[in-house]
């Protein structure tokens, strides 16, 4: 079985900014610690 690849902060800030531009909405992110903590849960559990 392959490692899975986790994407970064980086990669996800830029997908929520490509999606704004296409789609609309308000810019920002309105809770950016739990969007760390979101982030970092899947790759700390995986064995």
């Amino acid at each position: 079985m392959k490692e899975p690849i986790f994407l970064t902060i980086e990669e996800i800030l830029k997908t929520h900014q490509r999606s704004i531009e296409l789609y609309g909405s308000s810019g920002g992110v309105r809770d950016f610690e739990s969007l760390l903590s979101t982030i970092n849960t899947p790759s700390s559990t995986f064995e």
